[in-house]
């Protein structure tokens, strides 16, 4: 009889895992980490139209748009039949100036007060900084009813849950399957490196900043005017780059999948691009228009005069 009680124990402590032997402390942080891995998912990965992998969408969908356009603007050079030079130029100062304000709204940092609070990588980061030492490889692996212990589960389902949160735990952690234990916490050497690729957009987010979000008075820019030459197309890419980076960083550290790619259209994503913008026809009348538009306008600056 004593033999089967202790068989049975054996049995238990192997289906419960390190659960046995958990504190109340540890309770609590287990409660306390699941609310905030909540609301970092929820951030990071919601429908919501500020949802970081939705902001990451829009920002490489609108770079694919535009670049496009602008490929087919120099073709249109090279064989003579130009582009709409006003419109180009339009097209590309407003397509730059809304690339650096969506990088700006990705790397903003946490708001001091509730009622400010913002959807982006730096504020996510910061709260997962924060409360690093909740993030433990055991409240990792079982959040949502997975074993701790991947040979104990249920189904292969979530055995294989089970298994791949413990080897992203082992990359954060820094440690082999061997040496595991539910109490390890992810080395801060990973929220270093993403604050790192962070701190790579501060270019853009001078520029929206200072020419942008707000009209900077010619002292307050000067620092900015030096930087302007080194602002291009091509940079821009350079901070995709550290703001998806940022982002698988801390994909692996709330343990959810972050989409960071161009979404597939839909649709045809060319149609109507082969149809000439204005015809012979439409020329005189947008002329007229112009000119209408014109006067239009200038009657404020002749109505208000004092």
């Amino acid at each position: 009889m004593k033999q089967n009680k202790c068989h049975l124990l054996l049995i238990i402590q192997r289906k419960l895992g390190p659960a046995v032997n958990r504190s109340i402390a540890d309770r609590w942080g287990s409660i306390r980490y699941k609310k905030l891995r909540k609301q970092w998912v929820r951030l990071a990965t919601s429908q919501d139209i500020h949802s970081i992998w939705k902001q990451i969408s829009e920002l490489l969908w609108q770079d694919s748009i535009y670049r496009t356009f602008n490929e087919a603007c120099r073709l249109n050079d090279e064989s003579g039949e130009g582009a709409p030079k006003t419109v180009a130029l339009l097209l590309r100062q407003l397509f730059f100036d809304m690339q650096c304000i969506r990088i700006r709204k990705l790397s903003d940092p946490p708001a001091s007060h509730p009622d400010r609070a913002v959807a982006s990588i730096a504020a996510i980061l910061d709260s997962v900084r924060k409360n690093l030492k909740l993030i433990t490889r055991y409240n990792y692996v079982t959040n949502g009813g997975v074993p701790y212990d991947p040979f104990v589960a249920i189904d292969r389902k979530a055995e294989l849950f089970s298994k791949s949160r413990h080897s992203w735990f082992d990359i954060l952690c820094s440690t082999t399957e061997t040496d595991r234990h539910p109490n390890q916490t992810p080395t801060r050497a990973f929220i270093k490196s993403a604050n790192k690729h962070m701190n790579e957009l501060a270019i853009f987010r001078r520029y929206a900043n200072k020419y942008v979000a707000h009209a900077a008075t010619e002292e307050s820019r000067a620092q900015m005017v030096k930087d302007l030459p080194q602002l291009s197309l091509k940079q821009l890419e350079t901070g995709y780059r550290s703001i998806i980076y940022a982002a698988k960083i801390m994909e692996r550290l709330i343990g959810e999948y972050i989409l960071a790619e161009v979404g597939t259209p839909q649709f045809d994503v060319l149609e109507d691009w082969d149809q000439p913008l204005v015809t012979e026809v439409n020329r005189d009348y947008l002329w007229k228009y112009w000119e209408d538009r014109r006067t239009f306008l200038d009657q404020f600056e002749k109505s208000g005069r004092i």
